[in-house]
């Protein structure tokens, strides 16, 4: 769910749903996601609880970095092989 928010800038809300015919009481179940939910990626022991707009900011900083990083290398690359 994130992912769509961090490749989709303009995405404002996106639902997200699930449906589990096993599930008698309540089969579908749905939530809707704005850049000011709150999710946790942590753990029940240890949550890591951030707005969705915090993660996106977070990925698209970690994307930027690998970015720079494999850019670096194949530079190396290029100027070691010419």
């Amino acid at each position: 769910m994130l992912h769509a928010f961090t490749v989709n800038p303009k995405l404002e809300q996106m639902y997200f749903v699930s449906y589990r015919f096993e599930n008698k009481i309540k089969p579908l179940w749905y939530k809707m996601l704005t850049k000011d939910s709150e999710i946790n990626l942590g753990t029940k022991a240890k949550p890591v609880i951030k707005t969705v707009a915090e993660w996106v900011a977070i990925a698209r900083e970690n994307a930027e970095d690998l970015n720079k990083q494999i850019n670096d290398k194949l530079n190396e690359l290029n100027e070691k092989y010419r």
